[in-house]
């Protein structure tokens, strides 16, 4: 029986987790083969091993620096130091932003500059189209699965042949719904994506070809893309013309495993066709956290003997990445951290940590030389349902996990933790655990797995 080809467009840390727990479900239907395209992914190995997904599973494609090639565990070398280049140059660029911030100047791009990056821009996407298309030629693959339909990269070119080949682009629900709220916390009060109504520039000029990709809120304009990104996309059709909303590119179907994120989705649409395109399905990582629930015993041992955990309860710690989205500063996440970790320790417990995929390891190794303090290799989806008590954000997306399963939770606010925490609301919060279940309303609105869907489409 000839295998059906799906396609998943990996452009980001938090999407290759999210296709690598699809295809830890996914991996004994031997009548699919997985093919996994990476761009902007560091670690691939590590990810790999924390999802039980190896080379014999799930084909891997990385795209780095315009060379496409096959994944080879062994030789990861060279691929790390080009991201970590990248990464420098992204922080440079950071810097400039910010000196401008700093002084409240608008970063006013020229129609000039606007020409050149645009020129740029063209030859990158064209470039990138050949590469798309020598894929789509080598796999044939019947779907691809995307994270979202409005980012920049190679998955431009992965949606548009896929599109002109008529085949189904799906939004997995991978991660959470990033909505207008989201999307502005990166946004808001930044010149650099302002529109100033005084000055005429490029970001005006995009903006009287398609108002969509600007935004009012809160009384001033906000555009979606870079002036240059929107123009060259808008050229040869390969961008999203609705951004703000998931679905308003070329997506066929968008999976969304939140109630509330459908209802808010439909509400925000104007287009009846595009309301057809969202389905209620069960999140990717809510099937492995189920999973980890219902095998809690033989989870629980293997853990216990891997780690070498004596104690009789087990707190799950999922680390705030506020460092990583700059909203805290190195020195007073840690300081929250290990003031979080003493008042959990002062209980006779075992703490797993678990760390956000923009984490690097090394920096939090610290951790491991706390006595009871493990950090996690398992993805927290595939061992949450082992914990006695779990330890997160208010605001985390891996709440709802902790929820659905009834697991005690202590949480705290994104606001609190980003600057230094009182100790006596560290101690009242820890000491005041709560159970959380989940309601029936919210077990009855995931009608399907998005395993199930898939079959579906393919048939």
């Amino acid at each position: 029986m000839q295998k059906r080809t799906i396609f998943m467009m990996a452009d980001g840390d938090m999407p290759f987790n999210g296709f690598c727990a699809l295809s830890s479900l996914l991996k004994y239907e031997k009548r699919y083969k997985l093919v996994i395209i990476c761009e902007k992914v560091k670690d691939i190995k590590g990810k790999m091993i924390k999802y039980g997904v190896s080379a014999e599973d799930v084909e891997i494609l990385v795209y780095d620096c315009g060379i496409l090639k096959k994944y080879i565990p062994k030789v990861t070398g060279k691929s790390q130091n080009i991201n970590e280049e990248n990464l420098h140059g992204r922080k440079q660029a950071g810097k400039l932003r910010s000196i401008y911030e700093r002084k409240c100047k608008d970063m006013h791009y020229s129609m000039p500059y606007l020409i050149w990056r645009t020129a740029k821009e063209l030859i990158r996407l064209k470039r990138e189209e050949k590469i798309a298309k020598s894929i789509f030629s080598k796999y044939k693959p019947e779907i691809l699965l995307l994270s979202t339909d409005r980012n920049i990269g190679l998955v431009q070119s992965m949606i548009y042949t896929a599109k002109i080949q008529n085949v189904p682009r799906v939004i997995a629900p991978t991660t959470s719904v990033a909505l207008i709220e989201n999307l502005m916390n990166m946004r808001y009060g930044k010149k650099e994506c302002e529109v100033d109504v005084q000055h005429p520039d490029s970001k005006r000029f995009i903006e009287k070809i398609n108002s969509d990709w600007v935004l009012e809120y809160k009384g001033k304009k906000y555009i979606f893309y870079q002036p240059w990104v929107a123009f060259a996309g808008w050229i040869l059709r390969r961008v999203s013309l609705n951004p703000w909303i998931v679905g308003g590119g070329d997506a066929t179907m968008v999976a969304v495993s939140r109630q509330e994120d459908y209802k808010e989705l439909l509400r925000l649409c104007r287009d009846d066709s595009m309301k057809k395109k969202y389905i209620l399905t069960q999140g990717v990582e809510d099937s492995l956290v189920r999973e980890s629930f219902i095998n809690r015993e033989s989870v629980r041992k293997m853990i216990a003997e891997k780690y070498g955990i004596e104690e009789e309860n087990i707190v799950i710690f999922a680390l705030p990445q506020m460092y990583e989205h700059q909203m805290a500063s190195w020195e007073v996440c840690r300081y929250n951290i290990i003031k979080i970790i003493d008042n959990i320790m002062s209980h006779n417990v075992c703490l797993l940590v678990s760390l956000h995929p923009k984490m690097e390891r090394s920096m939090y190794s610290y951790l491991e030389k706390m006595e009871r303090v493990h950090i996690l290799d398992e993805a927290l989806s595939s061992v949450i349902g082992i914990a006695d008590l779990f330890v997160v954000l208010e605001e985390c997306s891996t709440k709802k996990w902790a929820e659905q399963i009834g697991i005690d939770i202590v949480s705290f606010k994104v606001r609190d933790f980003c600057q230094i925490m009182d100790e006596r609301v560290i101690k009242e919060n820890v000491s005041i655990t709560q159970s959380i279940r989940a309601s029936e309303a919210d077990k009855g609105c995931l009608e399907k797995d998005f395993c199930e869907v898939l079959e579906e489409l393919l048939g």
